[in-house]
C-alpha cells in the first residue's frame, strides 16, 4: 500500500486522507482476494494449458490477447476463466481496447454481473458467443455511458 500511495501522491500532488484513503484500502484488500482466487494460473501454468511457451504467454498478455493480474509483487496471474478450448479467450483484445488496455479495468467489467444484462456478468456472454454484444457495451462506457 505504502509504494501505491506514494504513487498516488506524485500523481495527485496531495497526500490522500479520510475518505479517499479508506477507499484506496477497500480496493487494495478487494484485488488481494481476487488474486487469493483459486482460479488464477502463474505464467508457466498458463501456457501449459495452452500449449505454448512462457514467452509466447508474455507476448499474448502484451498484446492483450490474455488478460495478467498483478498485485504486489511483479508476478502474473491469469484468471483460467479465459480459455477456451485450450485458445485464449475470443475477442479480448477488442474488449480491452475500450478499458485502455488496464487489465484490472477489463477483469471488473468481465466478472461483475449487470443489471443490463440482467444479473450476468459481461464474460458469461462472451463466452456464450455473444462478444459482439459485449464489445458494445465495452464502447459504451468508453464514450461515457452507464449500464
Amino acid at each position: 500500500m505504502a509504494d501505491q500511495l506514494s504513487k498516488l501522491t506524485k500523481r495527485l500532488g496531495f497526500v490522500p486522507t479520510g475518505s479517499l484513503l479508506a477507499a484506496l484500502r477497500r480496493g487494495e484488500a478487494r484485488r488481494d482476494e481476487i488474486l487469493k482466487a483459486e482460479d488464477l494460473l502463474s505464467t508457466k501454468e498458463m501456457a501449459a494449458r495452452l500449449g505454448v511457451s512462457i514467452g509466447t504467454v508474455r507476448r499474448w498478455r502484451r498484446e492483450n490477447r490474455l488478460l495478467g493480474l498483478t498485485g504486489r509483487g511483479r508476478a502474473y496471474s491469469y484468471p483460467a476463466w479465459q480459455l477456451a478450448d485450450r485458445q485464449p479467450l475470443p475477442r479480448l483484445a477488442a474488449i480491452g481496447g475500450y478499458f485502455n488496455s488496464d487489465p484490472w479495468a477489463i477483469y471488473l467489467f468481465l466478472a461483475q454481473p449487470l443489471e443490463a444484462l440482467g444479473g450476468k456478468s459481461p464474460l458469461s456472454e462472451v463466452l456464450a458467443g455473444r462478444s459482439d454484444l459485449i464489445i458494445g457495451m465495452a464502447a459504451g462506457i468508453a464514450e461515457g455511458g452507464i449500464l
